[in-house]
């Protein structure tokens, strides 16, 4: 392909994406939980009062530090705060489509791959609201994929490149940990062979692509005296929520069902990426010359490694209680943007007409699912706050006055983040069941009943 070509087809698929992503904000859809505007919150927190660790809570920190950042170019809003989600989200997008073209997947297979990807509801979702999944879904994979390239395409560049990536995925969400693991070892593998010069940056991409777990730790045991302090508050706070006890074997499938259930088209992808990858395997370890093997095969295997290792996280941490605590199912984004687009190259690289077929069914039955499920987004009703984020508006057209605020549970925050000066608003105990809520009244006058 040609510059401009290269150029035309990632601003044709960067630009459906984001009429897509204002299509969904034109529907009125705003937040997934009072967790979105908790972030923007936190963000508008940082820009008065800079730290290293913006939240001082379980949240990683790459996040805040994105938005805090914009904010600070262009004032604190949530107007702001949802820019700077979807523009993070739409520049790891574009990260993820260029470690496709450099792992060779051809034309036609990533821009369906993305296409498709970038309009399941989940992406569409995490990528209108003001939370990290989208971004550290793609980055996650754009590292993977790069760390996965053989010996001719590989550079100390792109050893870096995976390595920031990965530490940027890995400083945002947790289910990225597990894969930052598999860059590393990729790039520990291509560092075995690579030249003297080489050798050290591919190197140094593989320390990279695991600093942000490993610099958490050291964080939280210097912080809060244990390296695992984070583990330990989400787990207790998700005990406090209470709700059903689930046995073993539920907590177990959870995520494989609800992979099933909510990315059926990742689980139709992802069972060909496996059924392809034993195929190269079986082959190898027989001897067989395969036909016109894949210039993606490797990748196609990483990606399945790296997607295995997020789920197998993902169970492991529900049985410790260390799961989310909400919409547990935005934490499988990672896996469909691992499986998703290989798995499209893969297809389209089979020779079989029947398995082609199939697959555009099952595709099309996918779609309208897909339809359906955008057609009742998380977030809905009291959750959308409107009301709060109207008030919180109006109070900072007219100065971000100083406010005590009683709120009833965590609808608050709303109020707060659109009044966009935190460090002007006095959070008093909770008052479950008030008249209004939120109860806001002037820092200098009465406080609310």
């Amino acid at each position: 392909m040609s510059r401009p070509e290269l150029w035309l087809e990632l601003v044709g698929v960067a630009g459906v994406r984001t009429v897509a992503t204002l299509g969904v904000l034109a529907t009125g859809f705003r937040a997934i939980s009072d967790d979105d505007y908790a972030r923007v919150v936190i963000a508008e927190q940082w820009v008065a009062a800079p730290r290293l660790d913006p939240s001082g809570t379980s949240w990683l920190p790459f996040p805040f530090w994105v938005m805090g950042a914009t904010m600070t170019l262009l004032g604190r809003s949530l107007a702001t705060a949802r820019l700077a989600s979807i523009a993070l989200s739409i520049v790891a997008g574009v990260a993820l489509h260029g470690a496709l073209v450099a792992s060779e997947v051809p034309r036609r297979s990533r821009v369906v791959g993305l296409a498709t990807l970038f309009l399941l509801p989940w992406t569409l979702w995490t990528t209108a609201a003001t939370v990290p999944e989208a971004p550290t879904a793609a980055f996650l994979a754009a590292g993977v994929l790069l760390a996965a390239l053989p010996a001719p395409r590989a550079s100390g560049a792109t050893a870096i490149a995976a390595g920031a990536l990965t530490c940027a995925a890995t400083l945002s969400r947790y289910e990225a940990w597990p894969a930052a693991v598999v860059v590393a070892a990729l790039l520990a593998r291509s560092a075995r062979s690579a030249a003297g010069g080489q050798r050290a940056a591919v190197a140094a991409g593989a320390l990279l692509a695991l600093a942000g777990p490993f610099g958490w730790m050291a964080w939280n045991q210097a912080s809060h005296g244990s390296a695992t302090h984070f583990v330990a508050r989400v787990a207790g706070y998700k005990r406090a929520l209470g709700g059903p006890q689930l046995g073993v074997l539920e907590r177990v499938w959870a995520y494989p069902g609800l992979l099933l259930v909510h990315l059926p088209e990742t689980s139709a992808l992802g069972a060909l990426v496996a059924f392809a990858s034993a195929a190269r395997w079986r082959g190898r370890r027989s001897s067989v010359t395969l036909s016109t093997p894949a210039p993606f095969a490797t990748a196609s295997v990483a990606c399945a490694l790296a997607a295995t290792a997020v789920v197998a996280f993902l169970v492991y941490g529900n049985l410790r209680d260390g799961a989310p605590t909400h919409h547990a199912e935005r934490a499988l984004l990672p896996v469909a943007f691992l499986l998703v687009p290989v798995g499209v190259a893969e297809l389209f690289a089979s020779g079989s007409q029947r398995l082609r077929r199939g697959a555009a069914l099952l595709a099309g039955a996918a779609g309208l699912l897909a339809l359906s499920r955008l057609a009742h987004p998380p977030g809905g009703g009291e959750t959308s706050r409107a009301q709060q984020v109207s008030e919180g508006e109006r109070l900072r057209a007219a100065g971000a006055p100083a406010i005590r605020v009683v709120p009833c549970a965590y609808e608050h925050f709303a109020l707060v983040a659109a009044h966009a000066a935190p460090e002007r608003a006095l959070i008093l105990p909770r008052r479950p069941g008030a008249a209004r809520c939120p109860e806001v009244a002037p820092a200098d006058g009465p406080p609310p009943l």
